[in-house]
């Protein structure tokens, strides 16, 4: 099993909180992945944690993701029915739409230096 876990803050006690839960496939290479659906607008730290089938634990290295709002995206309409415009400040090579839990339903490829998509 893989337990997401995320800390605001990387400071002397380093706490780290669970965000998600993976299953693991026993005897396998495996790739996870989460979506922090609530990322504070600052860093974020994050890390897995592995939980062998005996109970024997590992951490992965920490990883910093800065979410301090410096590129912006606007959707509309909201809720979306038919279609969506979506606006960045950045930008986009590559876009996934994904459902609340996370599962990619649409990938887009905008145009060149299209900030419009």
């Amino acid at each position: 099993m893989f337990l997401i876990l995320k800390s605001k803050k990387v400071s002397n006690g380093r706490i780290f909180n669970s965000i998600q839960n993976v299953a693991a496939i026993s005897g396998a290479q495996n790739n996870c992945g989460a979506v922090d659906i609530n990322p504070i607008t600052s860093k974020n730290y994050y890390r897995l944690k592995m939980i062998d089938v005996n109970g024997q634990c590992k951490y992965s290295p920490i990883v910093m993701i800065d979410f301090s709002g410096k590129n912006s995206i606007s959707l509309f309409p909201n809720p979306v029915n038919n279609f969506i415009k979506i606006y960045t400040s950045e930008i986009v090579q590559i876009l996934n739409i994904m459902d609340i839990n996370g599962r990619v339903i649409k990938q887009l490829s905008p145009p060149a230096e299209n900030k419009y998509i």
